[in-house]
C-alpha cells in the first residue's frame, strides 16, 4: 500500500531518500518481537532501555536516564492494531519516552507526511493541525480483509484520496505488478501472507 501513494506522482517512494530505482530504506530499522502488545509509550524503553543501548540513551548529572529528543526524531510506527487497519502511527516522544504527539495515517497518504515532516521539518503537532496526510475522515480504519484493488477503488468512489480523481484500477494493477510482482496472484488465491518482502521494488511512475 505504500507504493500507491499520492506524492505528486514524482515517482519517489515515501520512505526512499535515494530516488526511484533504489529499494526503500526504513528510517527506523528496529523490530520488536514481543509475545504481548505494548503501549506506544513503552516502545523506546523496550527498544533501548532494556538492552542498555547508550547510542540512544543519555544520563543527566542527577542520574536520570533520558532518550534522544528533538524535532529530528519523528517515529513511524507500525503496530498490530494499525497494521490490521491499513494505517501507520507517526509519533514524537519526550525525553522520558512518553508520547508527546501522535497521529495515524493511511499508508497511501504517507507521501505528503514524509514531504512535510522529513523535507520541511514539520513537527507532528504541525502535521496534525494542518491535516497533512489528510483529515481524520481520510484516515479512518480500512477493512484489510478486502483485496487491495477493492480498497483503492472504494476510497476513490468515496472521494477520500488527498487529490480528487486520483488513480484508476488499471494504473493500480500496473503499479502493484511492477513494485510487488506476484502479489496480486497470491492475493487471488488467499495466500498474500506468503509474499516475500525481498521481492519489493521501487519503480518510478515514468517507467510504467
Amino acid at each position: 500500500m505504500m507504493y500507491i501513494h499520492q506524492d505528486e506522482w514524482n515517482g519517489q517512494h515515501p520512505f526512499d531518500q535515494a530516488g526511484p530505482g533504489h529499494a526503500p530504506r526504513s528510517h527506523i530499522p528496529e523490530f520488536l518481537n514481543l509475545a504481548t502488545p505494548i503501549a506506544l509509550s513503552d516502545i523506546l524503553s523496550e527498544l533501548y532501555l532494556s538492552s542498555a543501548d547508550f547510542h540512544a540513551l543519555s544520563m543527566t548529572r542527577s542520574g536520570t536516564v533520558v532518550f534522544a529528543d528533538g524535532p529530528d526524531y519523528t517515529w513511524y510506527v507500525i503496530e498490530e492494531p494499525e497494521l490490521a487497519t491499513g494505517r501507520m502511527t507517526i509519533a514524537e516522544f519526550g525525553s522520558d519516552g512518553s508520547v508527546r504527539d501522535s497521529i495515524v495515517r493511511r499508508a497511501w497518504n504517507m507521501g505528503q507526511v514524509m514531504a512535510f515532516g522529513q523535507s520541511l521539518g514539520r513537527r507532528v503537532a504541525d502535521l496534525e493541525e494542518s491535516c497533512i496526510g489528510g483529515p481524520p475522515q481520510y484516515n479512518e480504519p480500512l477493512n484489510m480483509d478486502r483485496p487491495i484493488i477493492e480498497l483503492l477503488e472504494a476510497t476513490r468512489m468515496d472521494s477520500k484520496f488527498l487529490y480528487e480523481g486520483f488513480g484508476y484500477m488499471d494504473l493500480w494493477v500496473r503499479l502493484i505488478e511492477q513494485n510487488a510482482p506476484g502479489y496480486l496472484d497470491l492475493e487471488a488465491q488467499g495466500r498474500e501472507v506468503e509474499f516475500k518482502l525481498d521481492n519489493l521494488r521501487n519503480v518510478g511512475i515514468d517507467t510504467l
